[in-house]
């Protein structure tokens, strides 16, 4: 009956899929384990054979106004049986009743699950770990120690056999949920290193999976406005805690127009103090289809975050666009990440992210012409992929 349909593709629930990442087609992971509300965080044995996952405690809007009790959030264990069919064995048995359980992850030996609960804080998630052995059973979960468990909320946890990768909204942060990494030694971890500005935002950065093979790394972020997938290759990753907040109550250093003359970055009036924000110019151009940055827009940048450094009390908006070719769709994300490229690498120059907005408009506001469907020279469409910078005093 109607109480026991799966819930529509547009309702907000979660399920397991599966993404073939050279097509992008995307389909159903399992039919078996599809319920009416949530299920997500699979991982798998190396076998192939069993997986753990994360659902809502019941499968149906019928159990759960007959349970009359919140429908909490468990880790579940599923086996393939002989027909190559996934099977639901239930929760695990080292779920804390009552309270959130998520996120599970294996060890690279298989003989740990780290996850995430609230169970120690009823307000705050902290990782945790439990025994896994052979017989199928496991020990006592107990949750690491506080190099990695902080006074805020940590989660999605991932294992490699040299490293412990997790979120979280303490440690170093820059802003929402950072990705951390924490080196093994022996049976503890270092202090985490934040990712840096290369992957992280101050938006939400969370749930990171690493292919061992290639070192291809995929991680979850709403930066965009909404939750997507981004990717990065783990041996181009350079960790560096970034950065260090400006000191209160700091006199900035007002930096002249001249150690600016061989980028032609203009300052004119807006420093240090002027009312209205103002913009600095246009002089970060990209390829097209492209929000890779030349050396030539580093150098400037380069300048720019000098700019910032020395004046703590300014503020940059960046507002990234694309030309007229391809869908409006398609140019909005690409601006976006056009905009998140440019903040990204001022991080990494020691910008705190707090002082930087960035916004991607797709093909709105060209600077000419060059509308769908006309016919333009490259040249000409390249003026409409631009970055525009709009600098500002911190409002009081």
């Amino acid at each position: 009956d109607d109480n026991n349909k799966k819930a529509s593709v547009k309702d907000p629930y979660t399920k397991i899929v599966v993404l073939d990442v050279s097509s992008h087609v995307m389909r159903d992971f399992s039919k078996n384990l599809d319920t009416a509300f949530n299920e997500s965080d699979g991982v798998f044995t190396s076998d192939g054979e069993s997986m753990f996952y994360t659902r809502n405690e019941f499968s149906s809007i019928r159990e759960t106004k007959r349970a009359k009790q919140p429908n909490n959030v468990l880790i579940y264990e599923a086996r393939m049986n002989d027909e190559g069919e996934w099977q639901n064995l239930g929760p695990v048995s080292f779920n804390f009743r009552g309270y959130f359980n998520g996120h599970p992850a294996l060890s690279v030996d298989e003989r740990f699950i780290y996850f995430t609960s609230n169970a120690n804080h009823a307000n705050k998630m902290d990782i945790y770990r439990v025994p896994r052995f052979e017989d199928g059973s496991f020990g006592q979960a107990e949750a690491l120690g506080p190099e990695i468990n902080s006074p805020s909320n940590e989660g999605f946890p991932f294992l490699t056999k040299d490293a412990l990768y997790f979120s979280s909204q303490g440690h170093d942060n820059m802003g929402g949920m950072d990705l951390f990494r924490a080196v093994r030694v022996g049976t503890a971890f270092s202090k985490p290193e934040n990712l840096g500005g290369v992957v992280n935002s101050n938006s939400d950065d969370f749930s990171i999976l690493i292919d061992a093979t290639t070192q291809k790394a995929y991680f979850g972020s709403n930066r965009a406005g909404t939750d997507m997938i981004y990717t990065f290759n783990l041996n181009d990753l350079d960790v560096v805690v970034q950065p260090n907040p400006s000191i209160p109550n700091s006199k900035p250093e007002v930096i002249s127009e001249e150690e600016f003359s061989s980028s032609n970055l203009t300052l004119k009036e807006i420093i240090p103090y002027h009312e209205q924000s103002s913009s600095i110019g246009d002089k970060v151009l990209f390829g097209y289809d492209s929000f890779e940055l030349s050396e030539a827009n580093k150098a400037y940048l380069d300048a720019l975050a000098k700019l910032l450094n020395k004046n703590e009390n300014l503020y940059l908006e960046i507002r990234a666009y694309t030309d007229s070719r391809v869908t409006k769709e398609y140019n909005l994300n690409l601006s976006q990440l056009r905009a998140y490229a440019v903040k990204s690498y001022l991080i990494r120059k020691g910008i705190f992210p707090q002082r930087l907005e960035h916004f991607g408009f797709g093909e709105s506001n060209l600077l000419n012409h060059c509308s769908d469907d006309l016919d333009c020279s490259e040249a000409e469409h390249a003026i409409n992929r631009r970055v525009e910078y709009f600098i500002a005093p911190k409002s009081n």
